[in-house]
């Protein structure tokens, strides 16, 4: 058994309810999803994205926001991760590196941390509220997360697991 430093069973709890979060916030998006069709359908979705309405308003922002969500946390996760675990020094690394460190440990292979990195960087765009971004991309990167998130969280939870960091 590894022995855990107060600290670090305080960031390994912190960790479990960051997980048990995101699966809720998986269930919140997946819902708000639903209301635009089965499939999440790309013309409603489009109408709702660009309108003023503040309904429509406000139910673009649990798409968005879900989305943000949902792509922070997994990147915080791994962050906290890596440093719980001792693969890197320091507070706060940055986000590349630590993706690096995750796909070098065999935690999340090279087509997932390709794919976070897009995503994260589209958080971002989207975040900021970019002038540039569309409801296509939105709608594109959405169906993405959903497609590919639980296998992403579920290789997380492995790759933390391997390194001791397990959950109840």
């Amino acid at each position: 058994m590894v022995r855990r430093t107060s600290a670090q069973q305080v960031e390994i709890a912190r960790l479990g309810a960051r997980i048990r979060n995101m699966w809720s916030q998986r269930l919140a998006l997946e819902k708000a999803m639903a209301g635009f069709g089965e499939d999440f359908d790309s013309d409603a979705w489009t109408v709702v994205f660009h309108s003023g309405d503040p309904d429509a308003v406000n139910r673009g922002i649990q798409i968005t926001g879900g989305f943000g969500n949902l792509i922070n946390n997994l990147v915080e996760l791994l962050r906290a991760g890596v440093l719980t675990a001792g693969l890197l020094p320091g507070k706060r690394p940055r986000i590349e590196t630590v993706l690096r460190v995750v796909h070098d440990d065999k935690g999340l292979d090279a087509k997932q941390i390709a794919v976070l990195e897009e995503m994260y960087r589209f958080r971002g765009r989207l975040l900021h509220a970019s002038p540039d971004v569309t409801a296509d991309e939105v709608h594109e990167y959405v169906l993405l997360l959903a497609e590919r998130f639980p296998a992403m969280l579920e290789n997380s939870i492995k790759w933390l697991a391997k390194h001791g960091i397990e959950f109840q």
